[in-house]
């Protein structure tokens, strides 16, 4: 009995090691794609950050504009007419933001379109921009919402 088990453990001795080495080459395959799977994840959040740092930055210049009017809030400089192209840069963590906006005017209808432009540099180094438009007229975006209440025929 004794020597049947060592003549089949005899047998199949090198099997084991095969068997071990396969399931290795497997797991270190499957362990370099996960790691390269984390490194496209964090690329991809830090793209994402950033892209949302660019919007931000657009939108904070787009509502800033739209709060100049001709009849400014009590406390305000800035009047419909300060309303013009310019550009800056803010820098967040590593990345340099760069906003141009662009005023276009329609003196027909006494409105104007703002463009904000927003470029910054990706961590490859690839240039990545997005722009935001709005149209804004010399009311007071304030007092603009007016409810305007019909009679109703019975």
């Amino acid at each position: 009995m004794i020597i049947m088990r060592y003549l089949n453990l005899k047998k199949s001795s090198g099997q084991l090691l095969v068997e071990v080495l396969i399931t290795m080459a497997i797991l270190s395959v499957g362990l370099l794609g996960l790691i390269k799977l984390q490194g496209l994840v964090i690329f991809h959040s830090k793209y994402v950050w950033q892209q949302h740092q660019a919007v931000s930055i657009a939108t904070d210049k787009l509502e800033e504009m739209e709060q100049w009017s001709d009849n400014p809030p009590i406390g305000s400089v800035n009047t419909y007419d300060d309303i013009a192209s310019g550009s800056e840069q803010k820098t967040y963590g590593n990345t340099v933001y760069t906003s141009t906006w662009t005023v276009t005017e329609n003196s027909n209808l006494a409105y104007k379109t703002i463009t904000v432009q927003v470029q910054w540099s990706d961590i490859n180094g690839v240039s990545r921009q997005i722009s935001l438009s709005t149209i804004v007229n010399s009311f007071n975006a304030l007092g603009s919402g007016l409810v305007i209440k019909l009679p109703v025929a019975y």
